[in-house]
């Protein structure tokens, strides 16, 4: 099947939001416009005689890592390619403007999908893991933080500390160095990165009753008023302690929580997620990655 590519614009809005309405639940009218003002990627439109028959959003993280995300392919015209096609041409334009790598997200049992991003040569980075996200605090339940966990909040003197613990940390080869960031993003924890969230005051070093020390990002997005566990490397026995410590953040007031756990940590703390808050949505995916090399 023939069809164009173009890098949507604001006229395109209504036809975008209208290809959003075939999916369930979809976002795509909530981050529209962000995606169309993106000067670096964007949101790029396939259309087949007139009509918008697929979308996928091309996200720079930095000089040298990008983000696919989004994509949407009519249910008329599924299975003909088109998915192949439209990231193939993102993998240039990523290509083109000096990306080093670029990763996507998808869930393990999307077959289709796992077979598009390994026919475009997309291998799986780290472990499986769970997401927890709209998760909405229960109060009530909230219990006291125990004392069995000492929570230090890391300034810059603890970069080189860091960058140890992320390369031989408990968890370190299952998390492969990834961040989960609001959006659904993964990006890696370069030096800068972890600069920029420690004068964000979002990095932490921890101690328990475990074999050792522990670290965690906590992403706190004030614009979507939402509180993002990003990363989260310990010793399996302290994470119930250290899990009770989300009334630290409950007080600031976010209204939707988000977790991102490898499946052993879900597996410990599932109960805790359970009584600590009244609702969220789950689900497993993998994150995908490719060199530009």
């Amino acid at each position: 099947m023939n069809f164009i590519i173009t890098k949507a614009t604001p006229v395109d809005k209504e036809a975008i939001v209208n290809l959003s309405l075939h999916f369930q639940n979809d976002y795509l009218d909530r981050v529209v416009d962000r995606w169309i003002k993106e000067e670096s990627g964007g949101l790029y439109l396939a259309w087949h005689e007139g009509d918008l028959v697929a979308c996928c959003a091309l996200s720079f993280l930095s000089a040298t890592e990008g983000w696919l995300h989004g994509m949407r392919v009519h249910p008329d015209y599924r299975r003909q390619g088109i998915a192949y096609k439209l990231n193939s041409y993102l993998l240039e334009v990523a290509r083109n403007e000096g990306l080093k790598v670029i990763r996507l997200l998808t869930a393990p049992d999307n077959y289709q999908a796992l077979g598009v991003a390994e026919g475009l040569g997309f291998s799986v980075t780290g472990a499986k893991r769970q997401i927890i996200y709209r998760a909405t605090l229960n109060r009530t339940a909230c219990a006291a933080p125990e004392n069995s966990i000492t929570l230090k909040l890391c300034s810059e003197s603890d970069l080189s500390d860091l960058k140890r613990f992320i390369s031989s940390g408990p968890a370190s080869e299952a998390l492969n160095s990834l961040i989960f960031c609001p959006g659904f993003i993964c990006r890696t924890l370069t030096d800068q990165y972890l600069l920029e969230a420690i004068r964000r005051e979002e990095v932490y070093l921890f101690s328990g009753q475990g074999s050792g020390w522990g670290m965690m990002v906590v992403v706190k997005d004030k614009l979507e008023d939402h509180l993002v566990l990003g990363y989260l490397d310990a010793p399996v026995e302290d994470l119930p302690s250290l899990f009770l410590m989300i009334n630290q953040w409950a007080e600031e007031g976010y209204q939707y929580y988000s977790f991102n756990l490898l499946q052993k940590q879900h597996e410990v703390l599932q109960s805790y997620l359970e009584n600590t808050f009244g609702k969220y949505e789950t689900e497993q995916f993998l994150v995908m990655g490719k060199s530009l090399n």
